[in-house]
């Protein structure tokens, strides 16, 4: 059931078309759950993905699939090392980072708008959310700047989910629909 929603929600990233996905599972047991990541890392490992339990409440748990080398070079960025380093972020390793990142999730604080630098979501669009300017369209994030291309990407994301619910509903393992970046 853990493969079937980690390829309905985060095909794109499997697919190397999107950094990371963030999205949440139920969870029965948590200790189950822990098990089913690491099984699911060690296949996933040659293809540069990782898969972190961020969260778990009331039955409910947080995951967050990563294109490793993806996440790397987003967050090289000079206005992504800003934004990230004004809110407490050690820029110098991306496993900092995503340390980081749990723990602000896992405070009692509000949620850390900046994890759209950890999907791959623009950063001029991270900077337009977090200044709460007027967004011009929403889809897979809120977009304050180019539209067109924001469009043309969630299409493409469209396209991805669709393609790999399919070949998985058909059979095809997992870790052979990741593309390895």
């Amino acid at each position: 059931m853990l493969e079937e929603l980690i390829v309905q929600y985060a095909a794109p990233t499997l697919a190397g078309l999107k950094t990371g996905s963030l999205f949440n599972v139920p969870c029965e047991s948590e200790r189950r759950l822990e098990n089913d990541v690491k099984s699911l890392n060690r296949r996933l490992k040659k293809k540069n993905l990782r898969l972190y339990l961020m969260k778990v409440i009331r039955g409910r748990a947080l995951l967050y699939l990563v294109q490793l080398q993806k996440l790397k070079a987003d967050l090289s960025c000079a206005k992504a090392k800003r934004i990230l380093s004004e809110r407490g972020y050690r820029c110098d390793r991306v496993g900092m980072c995503i340390e980081r990142l749990y723990e602000k999730l896992n405070a009692d604080e509000d949620f850390p708008h900046e994890a759209g630098l950890f999907l791959g979501f623009p950063v001029d669009d991270v900077i337009g959310f977090l200044e709460n300017r007027p967004c011009i369209f929403a889809g897979a994030w809120k977009v304050y700047g180019n539209c067109e291309q924001a469009l043309k990407i969630f299409e493409s994301f469209r396209q991805c989910t669709e393609e790999m619910k399919n070949s998985f509903s058909d059979g095809v393992p997992l870790e052979e629909l990741a593309v390895a970046i």
